[in-house]
């Protein structure tokens, strides 16, 4: 899997998780620290967005 950090770097506490996402199929690719507007000046960090081959996945814990 082909992870990358579209934000300011990774909080100590996802580093375990996200190494763990290395181990899926190598054409999968995920997207970490993805900010999203949720209002006016308002905005929400989705942890990763994963791009596999028949769908997208959020993953926020």
């Amino acid at each position: 899997m082909d992870i990358r950090n579209q934000g300011q770097g990774v909080h100590a506490r996802e580093i375990h998780g996200l190494g763990q996402l290395r181990h899926l199929p190598k054409e999968w690719y995920a997207y970490t620290n993805l900010e999203v507007a949720v209002g006016p000046g308002q905005y929400r960090e989705i942890d990763a967005v994963m791009v596999i081959d028949d769908r997208v996945l959020l993953v926020d814990g």
